[in-house]
């Protein structure tokens, strides 16, 4: 009986583990791609034209879908 609950919370602990990986993994990748952007509106200023204001939306726009993700 009691090797049975040890499987199950080592069963538990490996669950746990999984998703606190997933959304740490999300997390990291919120961060990275909103640090990312910096250089890359360089990039899309550069090669498309986009001017401030249009940048600038597009930072808002991106900043607002990842506050309401």
């Amino acid at each position: 009986m009691a090797q049975l609950a040890q499987t199950g919370v080592a069963s538990a602990l490996k669950t746990e583990a999984k998703v606190l990986g997933l959304i740490g993994t999300g997390h990291f990748m919120s961060h990275f791609y909103y640090l990312t952007l910096p250089l890359l509106i360089t990039f899309l200023a550069a090669d498309y034209g986009f001017s401030p204001a249009q940048l600038g939306f597009f930072i808002a726009s991106f900043s607002i879908a990842a506050a309401a993700a």
